[in-house]
């Protein structure tokens, strides 16, 4: 099911649902040079096949997996089972992207959520917007853009977290713990380290290897997207609230630092995520910006 998307959501939304749907069987498919402009993410409940990435590797699929891959990337996936159960969403938007790349979704590849104890949480999500795209709507749409940035979210933190298989991730457990736990205070490299007994140039040597990241960019991710939900899911919070509950002290660096991440500032990306004019809310537009 595809679902038309206007051109004025086309530009408001970071992130919209292009189609969905669930499937007893999926059938075989390639796509010789992607998608133009989407991303697609499968995940399979049942049965059987095989997908071939874009380096032409093949991998077999089984209930639990999730394949993905960005526009352009050539793919192909077919069943070995009579029946092979899975859904599939098909994302677009301005933000999709560059936050595809900083998840680490970089052209096509397999996420095992049943190993890592992930597939009924991602299961769900998955539910969540095939059933929600069903019903359409300006409104609808809002709400598919939310959910498709947490699927990512999660999805993102999934991606290549096998237990057990990293070294490194396993090394970092404790420093992901405190940014998790203590991402709105002003915390430092030095502390992230000392928290695990670690010294920061290790830290950093190892968030490269199992994030492609730096610690404090890490850090600032958490941060951003703590803000996202903020300014979803409570109205009454004013932009510079939520970024200070953040982490972002400076309401400016805040604006600067998120709209790199989104594509969006604050104040858009609530709006386009709720079609709610917030500044009746008695919001300073001048902390929006």
């Amino acid at each position: 099911m595809f679902t038309p998307i206007s051109n004025n959501e086309l530009h408001n939304l970071p992130i919209y649902v292009l189609g969905s749907n669930s499937l007893a069987h999926q059938k075989a498919e390639k796509y010789p040079g992607g998608f133009a402009t989407c991303s697609q993410f499968s995940i399979f409940t049942g049965g059987a096949g095989y997908f071939v990435d874009h380096n032409k590797s093949k991998r077999k699929i089984r209930a639990g997996d999730v394949i993905y891959f960005t526009n352009g990337t050539p793919v192909e996936y077919y069943p070995i089972t009579e029946n092979w159960e899975s859904k599939y969403i098909v994302c677009g938007g301005a933000s999709l992207g560059g936050i595809m790349e900083r998840l680490g979704f970089l052209q096509s590849g397999v996420i095992p959520t049943k190993k890592i104890g992930a597939f009924d949480e991602v299961n769900d999500m998955f539910d969540a917007i095939v059933e929600l795209n069903k019903l359409g709507g300006q409104l609808v749409n809002s709400e598919l853009s939310y959910l498709a940035y947490e699927l990512l979210m999660t999805l993102g933190e999934c991606n290549g977290a096998m237990p057990g298989e990293d070294p490194a991730r396993k090394k970092l457990e404790p420093i992901i713990t405190v940014i998790h736990e203590r991402f709105a205070e002003d915390i430092s490299l030095d502390e992230l380290a000392a928290s695990a007994g670690y010294n920061p140039t290790y830290v950093g040597k190892l968030f490269r290897a199992a994030y492609h990241t730096s610690p404090i960019t890490y850090l600032v991710r958490v941060r951003v997207d703590n803000a996202c939900k903020l300014l979803c899911s409570d109205l009454s919070l004013t932009v510079k609230e939520v970024g200070e509950m953040s982490g972002f002290n400076d309401k400016s660096y805040f604006g600067k630092v998120f709209k790199r991440y989104t594509g969006l500032t604050p104040k858009e990306y609530r709006e386009a995520n709720t079609y709610i004019d917030n500044r009746g809310n008695g919001e300073d537009a001048s902390v929006d910006q």
